[in-house]
């Protein structure tokens, strides 16, 4: 984890990382301290959280997440709010298995309550079934099944915002390839905030919005926390983002630079005529929600296409 031959320019420690955008080389705590005072400042920025307001993190038990719900836990106090931790059982082999016992692990060493939803106690199905029977992108049957629960579960539990641990890297990717594909809605919804838009939606916020993977894992590590060794069955690997890292590589502090730009501009945010979906009575721009769509059909019926399998 250390660089031998570079010194912390705070102290002449060891260091853990180097920050080129930042032209900081720290050991480290100086690291944790930077990282730490980064988000703070972002948060307060950016008006993402209230006094005494209740938070709930989703953490999946990657990095990301891991480093999003360790950073506000440690800010909970100063900041004077309330924190949780939401996880999701996707019920994928080993993959599943590890994320859950990571989440465990880490919310009980940060002394976090935790609320998790088994997919298939929720729904009856696995994410791999669903996936199957659906016959859509597995990333596509996965979003529409987590937005979902992470909207509803949380705001059920008294929630007031669900934070996110969505990273500068992550941010920027989606960015270039839905303004190259004209996708100026989704476009609208890449900010640190989204507010509420209805009693049934719980506000998002992403706190690690300006931290790339590299900081949030370094900061996890730093922190004393594992970091998962199992990644995601169904995960590809992106295009956008090798080409966007040789891109920092050449010009390091772009990737900051660039989606601090790009986040002046206002895209106009489509107007949804929302309705109660008619299966579970969430909010839904449509007759019968994706979820429901998803998970149940119209039919109600998935056991039998099932079992036609």
């Amino acid at each position: 984890m250390g660089f031998p031959l570079l010194k912390c320019v705070k102290c002449g420690g060891e260091a853990v990382v180097n920050l080129k955008p930042y032209g900081l080389v720290l050991c480290n705590e100086h690291f944790t301290e930077f990282y730490e005072k980064k988000v703070k400042e972002f948060i307060i920025k950016n008006k993402l959280i209230k006094p005494k307001e209740k938070v709930s993190v989703a953490v999946s038990g990657g990095k990301d997440s891991l480093a999003c719900l360790i950073a506000l836990d440690n800010l909970s106090n100063e900041l004077n709010f309330q924190l949780t931790a939401y996880h999701i059982n996707l019920e994928i082999g080993k993959f599943s298995k590890q994320s859950q016992k990571t989440v465990r692990e880490a919310t009980k060493k940060l002394d976090v309550p935790l609320e998790i939803t088994d997919l298939k106690k929720e729904t009856g199905f696995t994410l791999p079934e669903l996936i199957k029977i659906n016959r859509r992108p597995p990333c596509s049957v996965c979003g529409t099944v987590k937005r979902y629960l992470m909207n509803k579960v949380p705001r059920e539990l008294g929630n007031e915002k669900l934070a996110t641990g969505h990273n500068l890297d992550d941010i920027l990717e989606f960015t270039v390839k839905n303004f190259l594909n004209n996708n100026f809605f989704w476009l609208s919804k890449l900010k640190p905030l989204l507010p509420s838009v209805n009693s049934k939606v719980l506000t998002k916020i992403k706190p690690l919005f300006e931290r790339t993977e590299k900081e949030n894992a370094v900061y996890v590590l730093s922190k004393g926390f594992n970091l998962p060794h199992l990644t995601c069955p169904f995960s590809r690997s992106s295009e956008w983002k090798e080409i966007i890292a040789k891109i920092e590589e050449w010009k390091p502090g772009f990737k900051l630079r660039f989606i601090k730009s790009f986040q002046k501009i206002n895209f106009p945010v489509e107007k949804l005529n929302y309705k109660r979906c008619r299966i579970c009575g969430e909010l839904s721009s449509s007759e019968i929600c994706s979820f429901c769509r998803v998970t149940r059909k119209q039919t109600g019926n998935l056991q039998e296409l099932k079992n036609r399998k």
